[in-house]
Order: structure tokens, then C-alpha cells, then sequence
């Protein structure tokens, strides 16, 4: 059966006010834009091919937006994870630029002083348990001296106290993975980027079941090589979870109370690119103005 996945990463974001967002996603759109010659003209020529697929021009302003400093702390955690996952594979790291590599070796060190070894990495999940399907890449799973498997997921934060900001969020992200069961099927994407899944080729864990009691959050401070192991109880992940998809279906009948739909400033933005009617930098800077962003 096919089914459309939330990403654990959507899911724990549910309970987030977003209110603020759209006015800064419009003057992270706006500020790529205006260093980007070129890519009002890439936006507009997307459009020619398929002026309804939101999700692309997202990702297209975003990524250049990531290439230029956005998104710093999902971006440097991943390379760190991939630091890790090389030392586990017992590939070379020299090459690896600074101070990625020390950060990279740091989190190896400090899961060895734990007597951690790494089963398995970058495995694309689907989890099940909860109201709504989630799929998503699973960074690491780890086998405990006591003989448990448990997810570890690194986190790069700018200072140590930035943790607390993020605790629920983590929580939710590691229950959701630590529900997961192997899928190396074809994954396809809806405009949302939300991945399609065939459970019939869903599988099981080569070495037995994940704890469902613990995870592990490697935090490391960037660039400082400071590497803090935080244990996460999944029985509060959880049950934040769950309140995650009873908040996301209650917002999608939200509408239906004042009988309209929900504006979308953001996306009416990309939309106005995408069909090529404003194509200078002060036409964007009207449209994004009018829609009160």
C-alpha cells in the first residue's frame, strides 16, 4: 500500500507558533534574491514547466540561502554525522576540512568512552505507532554495552545552553525514529517534498528491535570540539508526538470554523514568481509588501 509519510523533523515542529516565520521566510527569500542575480530568472523559468509546485521554488530559494550561512545548525550537524559514519565505516577523515573534522572526532571519541558502537547509519525509516505515518533518515543506531540498540542523533548547537530551546523538538524527532523499521524501497515525493512510501517493502531490523525506553543526543558545540551525550526519554517524545498529530489535524479543520480558507502570504509570493509576473527584484518587493510579510 502507498501511503504519504510526514517527516519526523514536520512533525516535531507542530507545536512551534509560526506566526513569525512567514515574515522572516519572506526576508530570507528577499535577502538570497537580492545576492542572486540569476535566480529570479531559474524561478520564473521553473514556472514555465509547472507553475504549481510550491515545494520546488521553496527549495530552490532555500537551498541558495543555505549555501550563503542559512541554516548553519542542520547543515553542520549533518557533516559532523558524516564524520562519524565515515570512522565507523573505517574510511579516512584527513581530507576533511576544519573544524568539522575535530567535532567529527570528538563525537567518535566520546561514543567509544560510552562503549557505543554504531550498527547501522543514514537508514531511511518508516515509522509506524503513531496517528499519522512519519518516514524519514535515521542517523545512527547504536548498540549499548548492556546490549540495547538505540537511536543517536547528533545536534550541532552555537552554545551548550542552546539545548534547552531545543528539547521537545529532539524528543519528538528521536520517539518517532526510535518507531521506525527499515525501507529500501523507491521513495517518491509529493510538491511538498513529503515522502511516498510502498509499506509492503517495509522490513525488520537485522539485529532485533530499537529500545523504546532511550535515545542518545550527541551535542556538540560547533567549531569547539565540546561534545555533551544527553539521554532522551522516548516515553515523553512520545507522547509530545502524539500531540503533534492531534494538533496538525485539528489545524487543518481550523478553517471550517470561519468558513474560509487559510492565506498563505508565502506562498502567494512564490506563486506570483512562478507565473513570471514579476520578474525585477522591486516587482518581488511590492508583491511581498502587500501580502503583509
Amino acid at each position: 500500500m502507498m501511503v504519504t509519510c510526514t517527516r519526523p523533523s514536520t512533525l516535531s515542529g507542530a507545536l512551534d507558533d509560526k506566526g513569525g516565520l512567514i515574515p522572516y521566510a519572506a526576508s530570507t527569500a528577499l535577502k538570497t534574491i537580492a545576492t542572486n542575480g540569476d535566480l529570479l530568472t531559474r524561478l520564473t523559468l521553473l514556472g514555465k514547466t509547472d507553475e504549481t509546485d510550491h515545494w520546488k521554488a521553496y527549495r530552490t530559494i532555500y537551498d541558495e540561502a543555505d549555501k550563503r550561512g542559512g541554516g548553519r545548525e542542520a547543515s553542520e550537524g549533518t557533516n559532523i554525522h558524516s564524520v562519524v559514519q565515515a570512522l565507523a565505516m573505517g574510511a579516512d577523515v584527513s581530507f576533511i576540512p576544519e573544524p568539522t573534522k575535530s567535532d567529527g572526532l570528538a563525537v567518535w571519541a566520546a561514543l567509544k568512552e560510552l562503549g557505543i558502537t554504531i550498527v547501522a547509519s543514514e537508514q531511511f525509516v518508516y515509522c509506524e505507532g503513531l496517528p499519522e505515518p512519519c518516514a524519514g533518515t535515521l542517523d545512527l543506531v547504536g548498540k549499548t554495552p548492556d546490549g540495547d540498540y538505540i537511536v543517536l542523533d547528533v545536534k550541532s548547537v552555537g552554545e551548550a545552553k542552546d539545548a534547552k530551546w531545543s528539547a521537545m523538538r529532539w524528543s519528538i524527532q528521536t520517539a518517532t525514529y526510535a518507531l521506525g523499521r527499515p525501507y529500501n524501497g523507491p521513495v517518491k515525493r509529493d510538491q511538498w517534498g513529503r515522502p511516498i512510501i510502498d509499506t509492503a517493502l517495509v522490513e525488520d531490523w537485522d539485529f532485533g528491535a530499537i529500545n523504546q525506553d532511550q535515545a542518545l543526543i550527541m551535542q556538540v558545540v560547533r567549531g569547539q570540539a565540546d561534545v555533551r551525550p544527553i539521554a532522551v526519554n522516548l516515553d515523553y517524545g512520545r507522547e509530545w508526538a502524539r500531540l503533534c498529530c492531534r494538533v496538525r489535524a485539528e489545524k487543518k479543520r481550523a478553517p471550517q470554523a470561519l468558513g474560509i480558507g487559510t492565506p498563505h502570504p508565502q506562498r502567494e509570493v512564490v506563486t506570483e514568481i512562478l507565473r513570471g509576473r514579476h520578474t525585477t527584484l522591486d516587482a518581488l518587493i511590492d508583491v511581498i509588501l502587500e501580502a503583509g510579510c
